[in-house]
């Protein structure tokens, strides 16, 4: 966990963030989220890689989902067949 300004920095402050990146279909800002937190030593988790997917659901942007999906096989840190990916 990190702290800024006094706020406590984890894996579930930056899902939120994402969320509401996924919500508004800003993909480009739900990735940067995404890859900040690997910098930051933070591991994302489930909720973090269905935001980050949903945001590119919302936005139609396919290239960046599939780039997502490619580095969550890489990353091997979650399973994909857990994630709750839109049909």
């Amino acid at each position: 966990q990190m702290s800024v300004d006094g706020v406590c920095v984890n894996v579930n402050t930056y899902n939120v963030a994402v969320l509401g990146c996924g919500e508004s279909g800003d993909e480009n800002f739900a990735f940067q989220l995404l890859e900040t937190m690997k910098k930051q030593n933070i591991v994302p988790n489930e909720r973090t890689y269905d935001a980050v997917l949903s945001a590119c659901q919302n936005s139609g942007n396919q290239e960046l989902a599939f780039y997502v999906l490619d580095a969550i096989k890489a990353d091997k840190i979650v399973d994909i067949d857990s994630l709750r990916l839109s049909q």
